[in-house]
């Protein structure tokens, strides 16, 4: 949910005087570095293997090509929907693993945790909402 509520202020103030694809490139080198950053305190080696690295450059591309999307749309939507749709991202992967579910034929994800995000993501857009009316709109 951290990083939900930060993707806007993040974008927002990575978009200002630059250009889209360098902002989500400079967003993702800072989060490279961070990870690093904290396998060196935790003393855990980084997996090398083949098969590792191939997922490390998919879902480095994917990551890369999904900001890249957003943050070219966020030229253009306002922030209040981006928000939005940063805060809804968890029940819509609750939804597609439920689907999932039925097509495996077994359970990934309980009933108990499915209430469990939905609750959440509610409580957390409408605190977004009311704090952004009440902290953030005041004049």
């Amino acid at each position: 949910m951290a990083i939900c509520s930060i993707t806007l202020l993040a974008i927002v103030w990575s978009m200002l005087g630059s250009n889209f694809n360098f902002s989500v490139a400079l967003r993702m080198l800072i989060g490279l570095i961070i990870c690093l950053l904290l396998l060196l305190i935790k003393k855990q080696k980084l997996t090398l293997t083949r098969l590792a690295i191939c997922n490390y450059l998919y879902a480095g591309i994917g990551i890369f090509i999904t900001m890249s999307l957003v943050y070219h749309g966020s030229q253009d939507i306002s922030s209040g929907i981006i928000s939005i749709i940063f805060g809804l991202t968890p029940i819509i992967t609750g939804v597609f693993v439920l689907l999932l579910n039925s097509t495996l034929n077994h359970e990934i994800l309980t009933n108990v945790q499915l209430s469990g995000i939905i609750i959440l993501v509610l409580i957390g857009l409408g605190v977004y909402e009311y704090g952004g009316k009440v902290l953030w709109i005041k004049k």
